[in-house]
């Protein structure tokens, strides 16, 4: 049984293991089991499957290959891509700053707003700028990102733990990273391979997750049980180049929606398990055509009986003007359908379920 052994004393945040000093968890018969705290208190452990894929390296250069070819919003917005490289303390703080903000937000607003602040704040993007700007006025720098009414609290929040705890810079170790308000550990560990050249997880957001139980990589539902299986077989030097290649793929070709499985490689050559052909796509177009034919077909038969009602109606001398029915209902007389109030269905969004900006991410 090998070990595999995780940092102590993480926060318990919604679909995180439970660590503690002495905890581990171990990978036995290729299931990676992890102790995993529940909304309500209760521990239950869960087994991630962890078996390395066979094709998986062939897999990794022809999704690289392709990325080489296209240029994606991650490339030029990325966090690595947004902080000052002149001082080493202040583009350690803007990586950071610049991660916080991306949850939620796509990197094409991330980038100008990342500009906004660094151009319009008093004294500069940095832990003394982000102390003497007002609440309200670092709000509306960034009111172009999700949820930027709790990251300008954030924000302030940081730069006083920052100024008290670490002399202005930030934290080098992933619980440090995770203290901080709004951190999780996705931007916990690409800030610690950005802004210190330290590999010691991978960050894992929406793509990767998506992206990897699309290739078969994984069978989780959680981005942290996707981030534990990944590590438990991925050479630990890909650890940092896996997040930005699959980000770059999963905004240009194999997209939440609209999956571009025309132009992928790994659909061509059979590679994918969840790639879907242009055959599928036209049977699927057919259908849906001979569909709407047959409810053509109905609808035209149901308006002849129509014509044919209302005829035998104004021919027949029993019926009297005051005693005819319309046949079919007028669009205004129709009955409304009932529709359930918008803040039901965003009850998984409202204030009560943010504890952290990463749960959603």
């Amino acid at each position: 049984m090998a070990e595999f052994r995780l940092p102590a004393k993480l926060p318990c945040f919604r679909g995180w293991p439970r660590v503690d000093k002495s905890s581990s968890v171990g990978i036995t018969n290729f299931y990676l089991t992890v102790e995993m705290v529940k909304k309500n208190g209760n521990v239950s452990r869960i087994e991630i499957k962890a078996e390395e894929p066979k094709n998986w390296r062939e897999v990794y250069g022809q999704i690289k290959a392709m990325k080489s070819k296209i240029i994606a919003p991650v490339d030029n917005m990325g966090c690595h891509t947004l902080a000052d490289r002149k001082d080493p303390k202040v583009f350690r703080l803007q990586t950071l700053v610049a991660l916080m903000l991306s949850s939620q937000t796509k990197d094409t607003v991330l980038g100008p707003t990342m500009k906004n602040l660094k151009e319009n704040m008093p004294k500069g993007l940095t832990v003394e700028g982000l102390e003497a700007i007002d609440e309200k006025e670092l709000n509306i720098l960034i009111e172009k990102v999700g949820f930027h009414n709790r990251k300008a609290m954030y924000l302030k929040k940081t730069a006083k733990i920052l100024k008290e705890k670490y002399d202005g810079d930030i934290p080098d170790t992933i619980e440090g990273l995770m203290e901080l308000p709004g951190v999780g550990p996705k931007m916990g560990y690409l800030c610690l391979g950005v802004a210190w050249n330290k590999i010691d997880g991978i960050g894992v957001d929406v793509h990767v997750h998506r992206i990897s139980n699309l290739l078969g990589w994984v069978h989780t539902k959680t981005e942290e049980q996707t981030r534990l299986a990944l590590q438990s077989w991925l050479p630990k030097e890909l650890w940092l180049d896996v997040n930005h290649m699959l980000v770059g793929f999963g905004q240009m070709i194999c997209l939440p929606r609209g999956r571009r499985c025309d132009i992928c490689t790994l659909a061509e050559n059979n590679l994918c398990p969840s790639a879907f052909t242009e055959n599928s796509r036209i049977s699927k177009q057919s259908k849906k055509g001979q569909a709407k034919d047959k409810r053509d077909l109905v609808a035209d038969e149901d308006e002849d009986k129509d014509d044919k009602l209302t005829t035998r109606k104004t021919e027949s001398p029993s019926l009297s003007p005051r005693d005819e029915k319309p046949a079919v209902l007028q669009e205004d007389e129709r009955p409304a359908r009932p529709r359930r109030a918008a803040f039901e269905r965003s009850h998984y969004f409202s204030k009560k379920y943010l504890e952290d900006i990463e749960d959603l991410v």
